[in-house]
């Protein structure tokens, strides 16, 4: 089974009906993976760019820098997803698009044994909508308003329903890694660092917890993580990747106009 602290990693971009095991008896998740090689090789990197001398987690940190909402306030993205697991598994895929303000939509199409269901979250900074449409059934519709207090801001509001984007998979990924290594090679055809290492097991964890690792592959040129992954161990002590995620096609900086912004961050039920 995968762990709490893993599948809150994967849930930040698919809801927590996945979590709490809130699927219809009618759609039982099914997986799809594409399977794709990392291949060890040396790659130019441009100091500038990356840095020079840093470790793992100073790199981590120079691309939160970057991803930050407030220094990337425009950002569209494909996501593809997958989760692997005996008790609970699916395949997503969607985009999500952020916006200055709090302004966010995440759409994602999970596939299931028996259909296609959807999940559609969008905000106007003010108010969030959740529709989850599954296969055969009524869309069930949650708005509230998105309102920070002393605890927890709208971002991290916005995370906890699927909208942080790589910015805080790429945060969680960097507090939960241990005995971090990089490597630099090819993902794809496209040159990526690799930071790989253990997860740190939450408090009070049993000793089944070993043997958990994770890896993210950056960009060798921007540092955009390509992907994350979070693996355990199996029986055969062949390590199986339990959680994958994917951000596709970025687009960084790009303005939507007031009219863009009125169809995106705007629920409408059709």
């Amino acid at each position: 089974m995968l762990t709490r602290l893993v599948f809150l990693s994967a849930l930040i971009l698919v809801s927590t009906v996945f979590l709490t095991g809130a699927w219809p008896s009618s759609i039982a998740p099914l997986a799809r993976q594409t399977e794709t090689t990392f291949v060890p090789k040396a790659v130019p990197l441009d100091a500038d760019i990356v840095g020079a001398g840093l470790d793992a987690q100073q790199l981590l940190q120079k691309v939160l820098t970057v991803l930050e909402p407030e220094n990337t306030p425009w950002l569209r993205t494909k996501v593809r997803q997958t989760v692997t697991a005996a008790d609970s598994s699916f395949f997503a895929e969607g985009f999500l698009q952020r916006g200055p303000n709090h302004c966010a939509r995440l759409e994602m199409n999970i596939v299931a044994k028996n259909g296609i269901s959807q999940l559609r979250v969008v905000s106007d900074g003010d108010v969030i909508a959740e529709a989850r449409l599954y296969a055969g059934q009524n869309p069930t519709v949650s708005v509230k308003r998105l309102l920070a207090d002393n605890r927890t801001d709208k971002n991290e509001l916005l995370a906890k329903m699927g909208c942080g984007g790589p910015y805080a998979l790429v945060q969680e990924f960097k507090n939960q890694l241990t005995n971090a290594a990089m490597q630099t090679g090819l993902l794809e055809g496209n040159p990526v660092i690799r930071i790989q290492g253990d997860l740190k097991p939450p408090q009070g964890a049993r000793a089944a917890f070993a043997g958990r690792s994770c890896c993210i592959d950056l960009d060798a040129e921007t540092l955009w993580p390509h992907r994350l992954e979070w693996q355990e161990s199996g029986r055969s002590k062949n390590t199986l990747t339990v959680v994958r995620i994917d951000f596709l096609e970025p687009e960084l900086h790009r303005e939507l106009s007031a009219a863009e912004c009125m169809k995106v961050f705007s629920y409408r039920p059709n």
